[in-house]
């Protein structure tokens, strides 16, 4: 019996060397499987940071450029204002100005009216002086006729009496 148990431990013995064995086998296949995916995931992380940061990279460019319009749009923003502003400001001036003008125009036509009225009245009171003349003119020569008539009459007077 003692072979017999002998014999029994043997094969136990052999079977559980073949379990070890096959456990061994195993875990390294297992420790083997890991690393292989532990660097699979590895390349995995990688190739996600290096997408992250070329996204990254991708949204920074875009928002820089964003940036730089509406920095660009504020610029011309405040320039349009400037120049709106120093439009209004002109055209107020030329209101103005135009303002001013029409009332020294309108100053020029009174002026101009008052000496259209005074020069029609200087040439009616120079036609009334005219006149006058052309009848104190008249009147001196028919008095200087009555003047010259009686001259004659005067002389003819003093010729017959002497």
């Amino acid at each position: 019996m003692n072979e017999d148990l002998h014999l029994r431990m043997c094969k136990k013995v052999a079977q559980l060397t073949k379990v070890i064995y096959h456990l061994n086998n195993k875990n390294e296949d297992n420790d083997f499987d890991m690393q292989e995916l532990a660097n699979q995931y590895e390349q995995n992380i990688e190739q996600i940071q290096a997408e992250a940061a070329t996204t990254i990279g991708s949204l920074t460019t875009q928002l820089q450029e964003q940036q730089d319009c509406a920095r660009a749009l504020q610029e011309l923003q405040r320039k349009f204002d400037e120049q709106a502003q120093s439009a209004q400001q002109q055209q107020q001036m030329h209101r103005q100005r135009a303002t001013e003008q029409e009332a020294a125009l309108q100053e020029a036509l009174q002026q101009c009216r008052q000496q259209q009225q005074q020069a029609a009245q200087l040439k009616q009171s120079f036609l009334e002086t005219q006149a006058q003349l052309q009848q104190d003119k008249e009147q001196h020569r028919r008095t200087q006729q009555e003047l010259q008539a009686a001259l004659m009459a005067a002389q003819a007077v003093a010729e017959q009496a002497a």
